[in-house]
């Protein structure tokens, strides 16, 4: 405070520091069922010298047994008007399961990032699957992200009472004007009598998003061999989809014998850079 006089008259004049709270929060879990979990998580806020605020979530794992193996993630931080979060979700079912998982959240002054990375594989006799499903969000000021992926997944399935194994990937990474991700599925299976393969992939939202399905199925009476496998690809950056498709199947015996496939590919943002290529591939040998 310091004064002068004007005119005869003193005055007084005050100088004010005024201090901008931002609050800051930030948090990461990781869990997992199995004969063998190893899981890790760690969030750090933090101020720099020059006064940028940002935070660091991250949580990873990895889960295998006999029979099944999941995984659970999350990773979220935020800082003032600004959010960010990450969920990851992993489990297969079979002779041998492994599931994998790492997410990342992060801000840093204006900008913001997501990334997650799942994995579910399992092999063996019988019936196996493998499933993903994850989201990278991202808001300000109450305001979404329109590159946001809250409902992406992968799931994979097959059946043959020789053997048979399922697949699956789903990786996102996000900032608030792009995103990539990337899903991949496959399935495949042999056995006596019947054997049957699926896949199921979404990733992205309804504006701008990407599905791709494919299902094989095929019997044989007099107990012959019989093959089933799916495969698909779903990629979407930014406005550009790409997605790939490839079913195969064979029976091979006496008897009556009966193939089946079914298969989408399904881009909601038509019209815009968009590429599609499904193959399909059937084999009778009886």
């Amino acid at each position: 405070m310091y004064g002068r006089v004007v005119g005869g008259a003193y005055l007084t004049t005050q100088t004010f520091q005024v201090r901008v709270l931002v609050f800051v929060s930030s948090n990461a879990n990781s869990n997992g069922t199995a004969d063998t979990v190893e899981t890790s998580g760690a969030a750090h806020n933090y101020k720099t010298v020059d006064g940028v605020i940002g935070v660091n979530a991250s949580s990873a794992g990895n889960a295998t047994g006999k029979g099944s193996a999941t995984l659970g993630n999350n990773a979220s931080g935020s800082a003032g008007d600004k959010s960010v979060n990450a969920v990851g979700n992993v489990g297969a079912q079979g002779t041998n399961a492994n599931s994998y998982s790492n997410i990342e959240a992060a801000i840093r002054g204006g900008n913001m990032s997501v990334q997650s990375n799942q994995q579910g594989t399992a092999n063996g006799v019988g019936d196996t699957a493998a499933n993903a499903n994850g989201g990278a969000a991202m808001s300000q000021g109450g305001v979404m992200s329109p590159m946001s992926s809250n409902n992406s997944k992968a799931t994979a399935g097959a059946s043959g009472s020789l053997s048979s194994q399922s697949e699956v990937v789903l990786s996102q990474t996000l900032t608030w004007s792009s995103i990539l991700a990337q899903l991949v599925g496959s399935a495949v299976a042999q056995g006596v009598y019947n054997a049957q393969a699926n896949i199921d992939l979404a990733a992205g939202n309804a504006m701008n998003g990407v599905e791709v399905n494919g299902i094989v199925s095929g019997d044989n009476s007099g107990g012959g061999l019989v093959n089933a496998q799916v495969n698909g690809n779903g990629i979407v950056d930014k406005n550009h989809h790409t997605l790939t498709g490839n079913m195969y199947g064979s029976t091979n015996g006496t008897g009556n014998s009966t193939l089946v496939g079914a298969s989408n590919l399904q881009s909601n943002n038509s019209g815009i850079n968009q590429s599609m290529l499904e193959l399909e591939k059937f084999v009778f040998k009886i």
